[in-house]
């Protein structure tokens, strides 16, 4: 397995995702600190961005921790320094998948067994059950 450092741009956007599902989030899914689902206010204050950036840059040295664990000191010329921008706020179905690209890219030596990998591993698994539970035929089947 190979593992690359997610770009400064996905690591912004799941972090802000996240902020905002669970600050203005209306949906009924229970996440890591919150709920995933529903409509979200697109606006973020001086608090907010702090909270945004710890997560960010916590992803991001997740990220780096398993970069050394696949590469040892040979991955310094893939580390890019962060930088948090104007991050989005991404869809359900985008989410998941940046989630799930950064758990890729971050299951190299012991950090599959970190609180965030872990914590952000059952998040993923909680955007899935949203993402099928809003599938036609899910919602047509009958209950038993």
């Amino acid at each position: 397995m190979s593992s690359f450092l997610v770009s400064n741009e996905t690591l912004g956007a799941i972090a802000r995702s996240a902020y905002e599902i669970k600050t203005f989030g209306r949906g009924m899914i229970p996440g890591p600190g919150g709920c995933v689902g529903g409509r979200v206010q697109d606006r973020v204050g001086d608090v907010e961005r702090a909270g945004v950036r710890r997560l960010a840059e916590s992803l991001y040295d997740m990220n780096i921790r398993a970069l050394h664990a696949r590469y040892d000191d040979r991955c310094e010329e893939l580390i890019e320094p962060f930088e948090l921008k104007n991050s989005q706020v991404l869809g359900i179905p985008e989410l998941y998948k940046a989630v799930q690209c950064l758990l890729y890219q971050c299951s190299e030596g012991l950090v599959p067994k970190e609180q965030l990998f872990q914590d952000l591993e059952s998040w993923g698994n909680a955007l899935a059950h949203w993402i099928a539970n809003e599938v036609p035929v899910v919602k047509a089947a009958r209950w038993s």
